[in-house]
């Protein structure tokens, strides 16, 4: 698949002449994020010069791919013999293929990236918009010592212009869920979200919300035998599973732990760009409703924390170490024998209700 080129350098264009008026959503400019990937350090190898032209040439081709207003995600994949392969999303309605090419593949997808809205494991929103996202893992906080929950800041915020979200209180289920979206039990306020900016490497949508009514056992069975998250680079090819609102038990196979994928919140943004993220190639591993789930490896590792996707057969997590440094936060300690089995087969089981409460 041939992707555009020139787009960009309209997109620039404008972003330049109306940008000063209106705003634009050019994201950032994306070297930084070719470092996230590659490291700073590889554009500048002493010796061989062979080596160090080559390193040169794959960073610009990076920037070409990020540069192109349809590339939504490029993910790192580590390959035997100390090789690699780069894999780059690319958004095109109709049926998703992959093509192979000197160790780059290009995958598109049919739906636009997104973030995927609203005991743990359970349905949960903020007290100021009609929506749904997920009760993620129990926590504490590392400043105050009072125990409380993760989920994503855009579950628990509603939103305020484009990143600035308003909403404090935390009810359960979420609004989404009851009658005329009328809320039911409020459970917590919002004491620190991770932050978020169009200029700026972001690495964590979250938010940690004070809580004396939560319980920690997950919904699902689903345990942390660890308070230290596993780290991503580790996780390619291993199978893990989630908690969510909407699909509740679901499993998936992380395809990357060294992903940027841009998301954008609404069309009068500009785009964010998210480094360091894991991404999971599965059907209906989640989908809107499920935001805010926490993955686990089938030994119990907590993985991160679920926030984008395509709705449909791409997720995208929050590494859960990166979120516990943004929220200041601990994992809380649990005893547990053993994690649920996988389901033969991911089954949507709550259809997540965006334009309004379910009949």
């Amino acid at each position: 698949m041939a992707l555009k080129k020139g787009g960009t350098i309209r997109s620039k264009w404008l972003c330049m002449t109306v940008g000063i008026f209106m705003g634009c959503t050019q994201t950032p400019p994306p070297r930084a994020v070719v470092d996230s990937l590659l490291g700073p350090e590889s554009a500048f190898q002493p010796e061989p010069m062979v080596e160090r032209k080559a390193a040169m040439a794959e960073r610009k081709r990076l920037i070409g791919f990020l540069e192109d207003e349809n590339v939504d995600a490029i993910c790192k994949v580590e390959l035997p013999g100390n090789r690699k392969r780069w894999d780059v999303y690319v958004f095109q309605p109709g049926l998703g293929q992959a093509n192979e090419q000197d160790e780059t593949r290009i995958i598109t997808h049919r739906r636009p990236f997104q973030p995927l809205g609203f005991k743990m494991g359970t349905s949960t929103s903020n007290d100021l918009e009609c929506g749904a996202g997920t009760l993620g893992i129990a926590a504490t906080d590392n400043q105050s010592k009072k125990s409380g929950y993760i989920t994503c800041r855009h579950v628990a915020q509603a939103k305020n212009g484009c990143y600035q979200g308003e909403g404090f209180v935390q009810y359960a289920p979420a609004t989404c869920d009851s009658p005329k979206c009328s809320a039911q039990t409020q459970i917590g306020q919002i004491v620190r979200v991770a932050p978020l900016a169009p200029r700026s490497m972001n690495v964590a949508d979250a938010a940690f919300v004070e809580s004396k009514l939560i319980d920690p056992e997950n919904d699902c069975g689903l345990c942390a035998t660890s308070t230290t998250p596993a780290d991503p680079t580790t996780l390619e090819g291993e199978t893990i599973m989630k908690c969510g609102r909407s699909t509740r038990l679901t499993c998936g196979v992380v395809t990357s732990g060294n992903c940027v994928v841009k998301i954008p919140y609404s069309a009068a943004c500009k785009d964010l760009w998210y480094i360091n993220q894991i991404v999971v190639e599965t059907r209906q591993f989640s989908v809107v409703g499920d935001s805010g789930a926490v993955a686990y490896t089938s030994a119990g590792v907590p993985v991160g924390l679920v926030f984008a996707g395509d709705g449909e057969t791409i997720t995208f997590l929050n590494p859960l170490n990166a979120v516990l440094n943004e929220l200041d936060v601990s994992l809380i300690a649990q005893s547990c024998n053993s994690q649920p089995e996988c389901p033969k087969e991911n089954s949507v089981v709550v259809i997540g209700c965006p334009g309004g409460p379910p009949p």
